[in-house]
């Protein structure tokens, strides 16, 4: 029973606003771009922007 509570309020949560959203991007694209710099890989920072921007948005289930 408590489980479905958690899933209801979960469901209830308020999405993110714009700030947080952007600052959570911001963080995902700095990781992205750490780990493939570690591992040697080619690519850019709008690449990695992208990556992050489509992890956010998969994340926060929005369009």
């Amino acid at each position: 029973m408590a489980e479905k509570k958690e899933a209801k309020e979960k469901s209830k949560a308020k999405a993110p606003s714009r700030d947080e959203l952007e600052a959570e991007i911001r963080a995902a694209a700095q990781r992205i771009f750490d780990e493939r710099r570690a591992k040697g890989l080619a690519g850019d920072e709008v690449a990695d922007w992208l990556a992050a921007e489509a992890e956010v948005t998969k994340k926060h289930k929005l369009p």
